[in-house]
Parts: structure tokens; sequence; C-alpha cells
């Protein structure tokens, strides 16, 4: 696994963490429900295709 791509996965989780805390919260004083979910959505699909690929060893 290369570290970009390590990198790139501890990003997303982080992420992950901080929109789940917003949406937790209730705050969308930033961004609204949508968008965070929009986001959230884009961001697992994005850890799907990270895990994919560590797996095929690009």
């Amino acid at each position: 696994m290369s570290e970009q791509t390590l990198h790139d996965i501890k990003n997303t989780l982080h992420r992950l963490e901080l929109m789940s805390q917003l949406l937790t919260k209730r705050d969308f004083s930033t961004f609204n429900e949508n968008e965070i979910l929009e986001d959230v959505k884009a961001d697992l699909a994005k850890l799907q295709q990270l895990f994919a690929n560590i797996s095929t060893g690009r």
C-alpha cells in the first residue's frame, strides 16, 4: 500500500467523522443536511475505491 493511499484513507475517514458529528448535533450552520449527506455518499464511494485499489495492489 502506498503512503499516499493510506493518507487518503485516513483523511476520508476523518471527514466522515466530522460530518457524522455535524449530523448528530444537527449543526447546519455551514452546510445544509443535503450537502452533508451528498458528501458522505461521495466519501464512502471514494473509500470503496481506495480499498479496492489496495486489494488489487494498485
